[in-house]
């Protein structure tokens, strides 16, 4: 499939430009100023609740931009998936294609005092398969670009379900992207093999590249990535970003920015923030290395501040009185 310049493609209708397809859970964050040892007890500086999940924290980031962006997850039906529904909606986001189970999932984050994060997850209603609905079904077919979470490839009912979503993007004209996450290198070799051949835009870090190709070095990493994908945008914290594309696009080249100098107060996010500036300059028409630089200064933003989101008020306690 070759790719279209950000204008190209069919028309779309006034749906959404992007579906986010994951995890959203509630995030409950601890700040402490030291990991306590197995047995161990800190105590709690402060404390914030909010809706998170990657796939959820680049679509709130994305509706925030301005970019018409849907999501689909599987939530409870219980007082926390209301709070996170509620909120989600509140942000503007299409929630058309939501679907529903038992227990809300939810994640507990400890931040120390370098901002590292140790995380804890309890998936819930977010690890049952999803269902191909027939809302789903048309919003697949007019969306720009499905933005797909790795985490779905880790279960071998909810991967298929996400090959054959990201198929039906593509035959349409949309494009998928795909967000690698940390579980990749725990997704078996057939399924992954499977989900890049139906990805355009790759988004992993540097442990996920390694985990993808063997490679830890940015340039052989993309060579790498690049044999699989044709668009590969490389996280690389303090170092920036890297992106690759090949032949098929518009443009094709290499491209490497620098990250901003930012002091880091929570680092939590700052992955999916990356993704969020990267799609939007991407939708908007501007040039690769825009891509970076926006990705690259929405991720600067992350970490400097509480929350996985960088706006300012999304780390709001949606979730008093949920427990």
């Amino acid at each position: 499939m070759g790719l279209k310049t950000p204008s190209g493609g069919m028309n779309k209708t006034a749906g959404p430009e992007v579906l986010a397809i994951g995890d959203v859970l509630m995030d409950y964050q601890y700040w402490v100023d030291r990991f306590p040892q197995r047995g161990g007890d800190v105590k709690i500086l402060m404390s914030s609740c909010s809706p998170g999940g990657s796939a959820a924290n680049t679509a709130f980031s994305l509706a925030l931009l301005g970019i018409r962006c849907g999501f689909c997850g599987r939530i409870g039906k219980d007082a926390a998936g209301r709070r996170v529904e509620e909120r989600m909606r509140n942000a503007g986001l299409d929630l058309s294609c939501m679907q529903y189970g038992d227990d809300t999932g939810y994640t507990v984050t400890i931040i120390d005092d370098r901002s590292e994060r140790t995380m804890l997850s309890f998936r819930g209603a977010a690890g049952e398969p999803l269902e191909l609905t027939a809302a789903l079904r048309q919003t697949l077919q007019t969306v720009r670009v499905l933005l797909l979470s790795g985490y779905l490839l880790a279960d071998a009912a909810q991967a298929r379900f996400a090959v054959e979503a990201a198929g039906m993007t593509r035959r349409a004209g949309g494009l998928v992207a795909l967000d690698a996450s940390p579980n990749i290198e725990n997704v078996p070799p057939d399924i992954l093999r499977e989900a890049l051949a139906v990805t355009d835009i790759l988004l992993p870090n540097r442990r996920e590249m390694q985990a993808i190709t063997g490679v830890w070095e940015t340039g052989a990493g993309l060579d790498a990535l690049l044999r699989r994908v044709p668009i590969a945008a490389l996280k690389l914290g303090a170092e920036g970003s890297a992106l690759g594309i090949r032949g098929g696009y518009a443009e094709t080249g290499r491209w490497h920015i620098p990250a901003a100098e930012v002091t880091p107060l929570d680092t939590t996010g700052a992955g999916d923030a990356f993704n969020a500036g990267f799609l939007a300059s991407y939708l908007r028409g501007e040039k690769p290395e825009d891509w970076l630089r926006a990705g690259n200064a929405l991720a600067a933003r992350a970490i400097s501040q509480k929350g996985a989101v960088p706006f300012d008020g999304m780390e709001e306690k949606v979730c008093a009185g949920v427990g």
